[in-house]
């Protein structure tokens, strides 16, 4: 046996003896377990068992395994943020962690169009339907990476926005967040059951994260960060790609399949959004104006947030993205 061997040895002993376990015990565990196989590792069996149609419409299929997929993509970006918060403040670490970040919002946003192309319009049309009061509006991981990226101030509801600053009372904060109007019926005003059923399972939960995160979110990590970090270049730019990919491509991403089935020529129960709301008011980001990291932009920017510049970048993304599958 070589010194290499031994030396890796002995530190698999040293490292079971600190949890009060003897080398020999683990070994013959070892030795008694069965080889690891693929489909173990990823449990496949019941992750494949969980896509479960409500109705015979076969691209209903399509649309389950697609959400499936981008809360998956949420639970990968929450733990690049929480990989950075958590962490001694090294400027490649954040580096590294944000671009993933970025990364994964360009993989949903450009990935959208598999759902335009592999759905059929009258199917989705009809078997949305039976999905009422259930809405992609509801995902709480997606609040959670809001709430985590930047100061809760940010995410307003952008009419009241300038009547509350960081002195403003947490709750009265919290109660005009632009998604709590973002759900509401277009003929009164009035909440949706979809939003009324999302705010009774989660409203607790957020409000304890809201609090939580007053001052251990991205926005405020970065504000605190060293004067040498904070204006690198590399860090700036890929804050500000994160903020495009999230708050800009991802909504647009969001409208662009609603145009496509929802102006239809069909009625206007089938052509609505879930729950009877407004979704051409809610989509499109000029309109919500979220942006995490306000201070990285400059007044123009702010001034055509989500419009002309922004949209050929999101349309060029999309087209290259696209191109480049072709290739393949």
């Amino acid at each position: 046996m070589n010194s290499e061997t031994l030396e890796k040895i002995n530190h698999l002993a040293n490292k079971y003896k600190e949890i009060g376990l003897d080398l020999n015990t683990v070994l013959e565990g070892l030795y008694e377990s069965k080889p690891l196989n693929y489909w173990d590792y990823l449990n496949l069996e019941a992750l494949l068992a969980l896509q479960n149609p409500r109705t015979d419409y076969p691209d209903e299929i399509v649309f389950i395994t697609y959400h499936q997929v981008t809360e998956l993509y949420f639970k990968l970006i929450l733990h690049e943020i929480d990989q950075i918060l958590n962490a001694p403040p090294q400027k490649e670490n954040i580096l590294k962690r944000i671009k993933r970040i970025a990364s994964y919002f360009k993989q949903l946003s450009t990935s959208f169009e598999t759902m335009v192309i592999g759905m059929d319009t009258e199917q989705f049309l009809r078997f949305r339907l039976t999905l009422v009061p259930a809405s992609g509006f509801q995902s709480v991981q997606y609040r959670i990476i809001e709430i985590k990226s930047t100061t809760l101030i940010n995410l307003v509801h952008y009419p009241l926005r300038k009547k509350y600053d960081s002195c403003s009372p947490l709750s009265e904060i919290y109660a005009n967040l632009y998604w709590k109007y973002g759900n509401r019926r277009e003929e009164d005003g009035e909440k949706t059951v979809t939003l009324k059923r999302f705010e009774e399972k989660y409203d607790t939960q957020l409000y304890a994260l809201a609090e939580a995160c007053r001052e251990k979110n991205l926005w405020f990590y970065y504000q605190n960060l060293s004067e040498d970090i904070k204006n690198d270049k590399e860090i700036i730019e890929s804050l500000r790609n994160f903020d495009l990919q999230a708050n800009v491509f991802w909504p647009l991403s969001h409208y662009k399949v609603a145009a496509k089935y929802f102006s239809q020529p069909y009625p206007a129960t089938i052509t609505q959004g879930t729950g009877g709301t407004n979704w051409k008011e809610y989509l499109p980001p000029k309109k919500q104006h979220v942006i995490f990291f306000p201070e990285l932009w400059n007044e123009q920017e702010h001034q055509e947030w989500g419009a002309g510049p922004m949209q050929e970048l999101f349309t060029q993304q999309v087209e290259h993205f696209w191109q480049t599958q072709a290739k393949f």
